[in-house]
């Protein structure tokens, strides 16, 4: 129980200590059978008729209970009443004229009802407060006399009943003319009323309503710290989840994360049990968080309770395992992996993750138990980025060389080099380099399944790499073909292995091209239905560009004669 609610609940009301216990306990539960009449019962007179127009029989027994709370706080009111006033409201005489009932309640206006409430009996007395404004509320329910009903409902009935009155009365408000004074005490009501996730629902439920929005958009800047510091940054979550709207900058991108970790702070229950939808959203939005560390628990509830046969539940899931892993929260991560692996125990995304998180780990690598390689690459997954990679790895003795050609192959910018993705270190200075995935190590087997056509488009895409590489004065020891990566589905080829690559002039790197790119052709060309053109230039010291050519025209008529015998045109 916090400190407001802790005076509420024993602070008693004017003269309830002469009247004893029992006396109390009537009062409170006679004051909580209908918090919510002020605001809720309908009205049945109707000002707005001609003053000729008699009371019907409703509008007279609504207008006796006027006067009846005009009599009660008389005291208090202060109204300055005429003869035939000062009868209706001593009950000396019935309300039938319609004037004069409308003359008599025209008096009790803004004016009077804050001077009521700045006499010191009303001002320190809660539950008397309570009740003068619940019968000011029914006559002239103007903005600010409803603002400060339902704060006063705070101090004297709990929160389940000031919550209510709250839904009941916030209706009623037009907030197109709203203050930010009155906006203030609106938010303060908010904050006295609800609890912590039912504030965010509170306000979001207003936030609905494009008036209030628009008040509040208006009046933020004017309001107290500590109202806009509790208030602001729940407004930039509503507006970058619920309505899907870009932040400007980075103050509102911070309010934003600061208001969607006080959302997300609801019980395991709320969250469950919020929209499919709004779920997807927060999951969606927590991916893209730079503060997940402090959201992830609620996130991966989110994404637990999102519909298992949903193909988004699943794109979900994975994209949160794999930012738990590159943010280190590896038990949150398997965590969340074994829960979907049990939901989804044959999806191939998730297979692959469960398995590769088994592997062998070297630093934050996790190394695959078959090679497939030569010894050259090795088939890994990165926590850190996370996903499947390439791998070179080294020794201690090695460590400095391997570092030194990661940051040449970081900077290249060269086309068909692939991209190194970060370098790390294992036990005993163990050292490695992630390079991005793509195709498979270029081997013999392979090579030998291609068709012809294919061979000579991959001995020219060989030769305008190893070409580009020189362009950039970046020279390798050898143009072994276990160096470069092939994509099986759409052939193509990347360099992956920068082994051994320093940087040199790009003289000196194109006087050894010719070397290197023969001995690459040779290794893609070394077959008996090579043309003899071909076969000859690749054997003989060929200049670069003639072997290009050469290579570019042999591969165009292979294709067309492919063509041709398929029936194709």
């Amino acid at each position: 129980m916090g400190d407001n609610d802790a005076r509420r609940s024993d602070r008693p009301a004017e003269g309830d200590a002469e009247r004893g216990p029992r006396h109390r306990r009537r009062h409170r539960r006679g004051h909580r059978r209908d918090p919510l009449a002020p605001v809720t019962r309908p009205r049945r007179l109707n000002l707005d008729l001609p003053v000729t127009e008699p009371l019907a029989p409703e509008e007279q027994r609504e207008m006796c209970e006027h006067l009846s709370f005009m009599r009660q706080f008389k005291p208090h009111l202060g109204l300055a009443l005429n003869a035939t006033e000062d009868l209706l409201v001593n009950g000396a005489q019935p309300p039938a004229d319609r004037g004069v009932c409308k003359h008599l309640l025209s008096k009790l206006d803004r004016r009077a009802v804050e001077r009521a409430l700045g006499r010191e009996a009303v001002r320190t007395d809660p539950g008397l407060r309570a009740r003068l404004l619940a019968g000011v509320v029914r006559i002239t329910p103007e903005v600010g006399t409803l603002l400060a009903y339902l704060e006063a409902l705070t101090w004297v009935t709990d929160k389940r009943d000031a919550a209510a009155a709250f839904g009941a009365t916030i209706d009623r408000i037009d907030f197109t003319a709203v203050s930010a004074t009155q906006m203030a005490a609106l938010l303060d009501v908010i904050n006295k009323t609800f609890d912590a996730h039912e504030r965010v629902q509170a306000l979001f439920g207003l936030l609905a309503s494009e008036s209030f929005s628009q008040a509040l958009g208006r009046t933020l800047e004017a309001l107290p710290a500590a109202v806009r510091d509790t208030f602001a940054p729940l407004s930039a979550a509503y507006r970058a989840v619920v309505m899907g709207t870009a932040v400007r900058n980075s103050e509102e991108q911070q309010l934003a994360e600061r208001g969607v970790s006080a959302w997300l702070e609801a019980p395991e229950r709320i969250l469950k049990g919020y929209p499919v939808e709004m779920r997807q959203r927060l999951v969606r939005y927590a991916l893209g968080s730079a503060n997940l560390s402090a959201i992830a628990k609620p996130a991966r509830i989110l994404v637990d309770s999102l519909p298992r046969g949903d193909p988004d539940a699943v794109n979900l899931g994975v994209a949160l395992f794999d930012r738990l892993l590159a943010s280190k929260q590896d038990d949150l991560a398997r965590g969340l992996l074994n829960s979907m692996l049990q939901a989804h125990p044959k999806l191939g995304s998730i297979m692959r993750r469960q398995e590769a998180l088994s592997w062998q780990r070297l630093g934050r690598l996790a190394l695959a138990p078959d090679p497939r390689t030569s010894g050259r690459l090795r088939r890994a997954f990165s926590l850190d980025l996370p996903g499947f990679v390439w791998a070179r790895i080294s020794g201690r003795e090695h460590a400095d060389r391997l570092a030194a050609e990661a940051d040449l192959q970081t900077d290249l910018l060269t086309p068909g080099v692939a991209e190194c993705l970060g370098q790390g270190y294992g036990a005993e200075g163990t050292a490695y380099v992630v390079i991005a995935w793509g195709g498979l190590p270029l081997d013999q087997g392979f090579v030998r399944r291609l068709g012809l056509g294919e061979a000579l488009a991959f001995a020219l895409q060989g030769v305008r790499i190893l070409n580009a590489l020189a362009s950039a004065g970046v020279q390798i020891p050898d143009s072994s073909m276990e160096r470069f990566l092939s994509d099986r589905t759409a052939p193509s080829l990347r360099l992956a292995d920068l082994d051994g690559a320093v940087r040199a002039p790009v003289d000196a790197c194109r006087a050894r091209l010719g070397e290197l790119v023969q001995s690459f052709s040779r290794q893609i060309l070394s077959r008996p239905d090579v043309p003899t053109e071909v076969a000859a230039a690749v054997r003989g010291q060929t200049p670069p560009a003639r072997l290009a050519r050469l290579l570019a025209a042999h591969a165009a008529r292979s294709w067309d004669r492919d063509a041709g015998d398929s029936g194709e045109s």
